[in-house]
């Protein structure tokens, strides 16, 4: 039999950085998204949460074109997390140009326009195996 001393990793893992919000799925933050959506994007995201699970509400999400020129992502955790979507920018995408402040506000004000004035905006880490 050999022993490894070292760091050894067999595992699949996720895990992301971003500033944003985590917003809980049926939560009336979510349901005020909805109420924007057309009725073909409703009826797709309905058929995709009975075939797919609640992740797809991220797909629906991402594929919104006003969504992406507006540089918000939105990803869902999937069995580790089922409860929750977390949407916002990772730090990588801040301007050449522009400040931590106004990429911080330049988020908070657009999750805010999409979710309401109460969703929490901060600094998310997550990372599941």
């Amino acid at each position: 039999m050999k022993i490894r001393n070292g760091f050894v990793s067999n595992s699949s893992s996720s895990s992301f950085l971003i500033y944003g919000a985590c917003i809980e799925i049926g939560g009336e933050e979510l349901e005020r998204w909805k109420d924007s959506l057309t009725t073909d994007e409703l009826k797709e995201l309905e058929e995709g949460i009975d075939g797919e699970g609640d992740w797809y509400i991220s797909e629906i999400f991402n594929n919104q074109p006003q969504r992406k020129e507006d540089l918000l992502d939105m990803t869902s955790a999937g069995e580790y997390d089922e409860d929750n979507v977390y949407v916002g920018c990772s730090w990588d995408t801040i301007g050449d140009e522009e400040t931590g402040n106004q990429f911080k506000e330049r988020i908070r004000n657009k999750i805010h326009e999409i979710f309401g004035d109460n969703v929490e905006v901060s600094t998310y880490e997550e990372a599941w195996s």
